[in-house]
């Protein structure tokens, strides 16, 4: 008793025929930080069968689980119990680093304008997902939502399916399509985390997902077309057409995957196409904004909450810099993410 007292632990006792009212008294009055459930089964070969877990008491039910391609830092996850598994990307040699982990951004960038090292990216692997997963049920967690970047734009979620059919945890593990990248992404992801907080239930938190992952608009303007066209999402030929006109591609993230929502001309001309589409808005807006590359990048995205804070009503969420996973395909990029606030 003196043992079980110093710690948090779940009791669950199956109480036999040879059980005693003195015995049941103690198990009942152990510390009231334990959790003491009990049941008669009124079993013949033992007293007691005693089930004994080492589980925080406050801790959630919910684990939320996401990659490193939401952006999201310390900082932002900072108390709300999520975590992150990293996709790996490779530069010059064969090393493949995790993405936010072995890599810093600033090095990547260097590695990537400075060296003109061409990146290649990999997914993690189902045995990875399968060891975070196990950790995190050993830990107590009893259900786990996996939230991931868009299935048209990696193979992530099926290296987690995969992972989820490996521990045979169909019906605790959700594996959460959220036909998004970075700060998008990373919205779907604090916000079911907040719910986890808030006593959502499982099936609460997916069915609001699945409503929401949608509603946000997302633009990019990429400062070159070149990476698109060495990520296979260009011809050489628009590439070289991009680079003579000084065509700036304002892209979309739509149905969960890239494709473009106009063709400037110039910075200004991508610009002025931004400033657009956020005063056709026509409610209050949650707003993101993204950068990655060089200081040009990131105050253009400045500009753009600049921009919004003087024609709308904004809840402004955050700026995020572009991890290098994404940034492998897109080079220098600066982009927002606007949500109708609805009042």
């Amino acid at each position: 008793k003196e043992c079980l007292n110093a710690q948090s632990l779940n009791i669950f006792a199956c109480i036999g025929k040879g059980s005693t009212e003195k015995a049941n008294k103690m198990l009942k009055d152990i510390n009231t930080a334990v959790k003491y459930n009990d049941i008669v089964i009124g079993q013949e070969n033992y007293q007691y069968y005693i089930y004994i877990t080492n589980r925080n008491p406050e801790l959630p039910e919910i684990a939320i689980v996401t990659d490193s391609t939401s952006d999201l830092t310390p900082d932002m996850i900072k108390g709300l119990g999520i975590d992150i598994i990293p996709l790996k990307i490779k530069m010059a040699g064969d090393t493949y680093y995790r993405d936010g982990v072995d890599i810093s951004k600033g090095e990547f960038w260097r590695q990537l304008l400075k060296d003109g090292v061409i990146p290649k990216t990999s997914q993690p692997s189902p045995a990875e997902f399968k060891e975070l997963y196990e950790r995190l049920l050993e830990k107590g967690y009893k259900k786990i939502i996996s939230i991931h970047i868009s299935s048209k734009l990696s193979g992530t979620q099926q290296a987690a399916r995969v992972a989820r059919g490996m521990l045979n945890k169909e019906d605790d593990i959700a594996i959460v399509d959220s036909r998004s990248v970075t700060f998008a992404l990373a919205h779907i992801v604090l916000e079911s985390a907040k719910m986890v907080q808030e006593g959502s239930s499982f099936e609460e938190i997916i069915e609001w997902i699945d409503e929401n992952k949608n509603k946000m608009k997302v633009y990019f303007v990429v400062k070159e077309l070149a990476y698109l066209e060495k990520g296979g999402r260009i011809g050489r030929a628009s590439s070289m057409i991009g680079g003579f006109l000084k065509i700036k591609p304002v892209l979309k993230l739509e149905n969960g995957e890239v494709c473009i929502e106009t063709k400037a001309l110039g910075e200004r001309g991508a610009m002025s196409y931004m400033e657009k589409l956020i005063k056709n808005e026509k409610n209050s807006l949650i707003m993101y904004t993204t950068w990655g590359g060089t200081r040009k990048e990131l105050e253009s995205a400045d500009q753009l909450r600049s921009i919004a804070e003087k024609t709308k009503k904004l809840d402004y969420r955050g700026r995020f810099e572009i991890g290098a996973t994404l940034a492998a395909h897109t080079g220098p990029v600066y982009g927002m993410g606007l949500l109708n606030k609805i009042r």
